[in-house]
């Protein structure tokens, strides 16, 4: 199962161009929407990589509704899973608040639906056709995002636990060769556990090679997606990283710590969202 991890506001910037003039209008509300979803809609399509493409705009009087509707990268087994929409629109609530105190366009077009009590919708459509994934934002969930007063700080320590989260989604109780993935958690520092099997782990030489497994084992936590994607969202927080052993038998192992500095100097991977696998909210 893949997401797109961070959806991006640019999905609103489609209705910009026409946005100025008509917010100073005598139109109603509900008028000044339709207006802007027939102008952007005639854009249509509009790529958005590399989540997807934007392949239309409608705004529904009936149920004062603006839906952007979105040809996605997202995986069909992901659109299957209707547990997924509280994540996501947790983390679109993340990218819009981190753009709208500044722009007073996304202001603009928040005010519109708070106004009319409207919703902003996004429908992800699969190029695979599966059945399509629609994220809904009520009247008052923008009311609170218009409203959010969240430092840039607390922003990217929510985003950390969205990220968080998403990493715990893939704990397991399989070893692959001698080791698993038992769980992660934000302290002081970001702390990713490991458990080794005792059976063929020996924690003390773990502890002996501490050195040597210092800058391997960083390597090896960076080739995955799931985990760059933590430890970049650990920097943006301000966060160490340590990376923990634990023995099956419960002999402690040792700790590998990285401060924030360290961390700073890593060369991220152009982060690639569809490479990301969601928490299941439905188990």
């Amino acid at each position: 199962m893949k997401f797109i991890s961070y959806l991006k506001s640019y999905t609103i910037l489609a209705v910009l161009p026409v946005l100025a003039v008509l917010v100073s209008s005598c139109l109603s509300e509900e008028s000044k929407l339709a207006a802007i979803a027939e102008v952007a809609n005639k854009q249509c399509p509009m790529a958005m990589e590399p989540d997807g493409t934007i392949t239309g705009v409608k705004f529904d009087r009936a149920t004062r509704t603006l839906t952007y509707e979105i040809q996605s990268n997202l995986d069909p087994e992901f659109l299957a899973m209707k547990g997924n929409v509280e994540w996501m629109k947790r983390s679109m609530f993340i990218e819009l608040s981190r753009e709208s105190p500044d722009d007073e366009d996304i202001n603009d077009l928040l005010d519109l639906l708070i106004k009319c009590n409207g919703t902003l919708e996004y429908v992800f459509n699969n190029i695979v056709g599966a059945n399509p994934l629609s994220v809904k934002i009520s009247t008052d969930e923008l009311k609170k995002l218009r409203n959010s007063n969240m430092s840039e700080a607390q922003l990217n320590e929510e985003n950390l636990n969205l990220i968080l989260e998403l990493v715990n989604s893939g704990v397991t109780e399989e070893y692959t060769d001698g080791l698993r993935f038992k769980k992660v958690y934000n302290s002081d520092d970001v702390v990713i556990v490991y458990e080794a099997d005792e059976t063929l782990y020996d924690m003390k030489a773990l502890e002996q090679a501490k050195d040597e497994l210092r800058s391997t084992m960083l390597d090896e936590v960076l080739s995955s997606p799931d985990m760059e994607a933590l430890v970049e969202a650990a920097v943006a927080a301000d966060k160490g990283l340590v990376i923990s052993y634990e023995g099956s038998a419960g002999t402690k192992g040792l700790q590998l710590r990285y401060t924030p500095e360290e961390l700073g100097e890593i060369n991220f991977t152009t982060f690639n969202p569809t490479q990301i696998a969601l928490p299941d909210y439905n188990n």
